[in-house]
């Protein structure tokens, strides 16, 4: 009998090869997620020191002038903070459809394994089916030969 081949060989290593290309996507998109996140921290932790230092100052009795400085930094970081969290969430949808397609893509390629085993057995119970024929007529033959 003939060695066993999976016809869509190709077809899986190609799913598996945009698989893999999928992954290191998404492996990038969480990286700059995470990049993302740490700008958005260290912009929170300029905000919590600035209002502390605003609140200080404050207490000690400033000018007018200083006030409104104070006031007109931490205005200008919430609105940047307010466009990171835009970026942010920006990259979640692109991490969120990226991760589709690798779930689509695994799906995919787990179909086709599944298939390829399911072929594999079969051709296993073949293989077996017809050494057990050939065993068979051999032992028949052997008792034909020997009468």
């Amino acid at each position: 009998m003939k060695k066993f081949s999976f016809p869509l060989e190709k077809v899986m290593d190609y799913k598996g090869q945009v698989l893999e290309a999928l992954q290191q996507e998404h492996a990038a998109i969480i990286q700059e997620m995470n990049q993302q996140n740490g700008k958005i921290a260290e912009l929170q932790a300029e905000i919590d020191s600035a209002r502390r230092e605003f609140q200080e100052k404050r207490l000690q009795g400033v000018s007018v002038l200083v006030i409104q400085t104070y006031e007109s930094y931490l205005n200008s970081l919430y609105k940047k903070m307010e466009k990171e969290q835009e970026i942010l969430q920006i990259i979640q949808r692109k991490e969120e459809l990226k991760r589709q397609q690798v779930l689509n893509s695994k799906t995919e390629v787990t179909s086709l394994e599944h298939l390829k085993d399911q072929r594999y057995r079969q051709y296993m119970q073949a293989v077996q089916k017809n050494e057990e024929q050939f065993i068979e007529e051999f032992v028949s033959h052997t008792r034909v030969s020997r009468v």
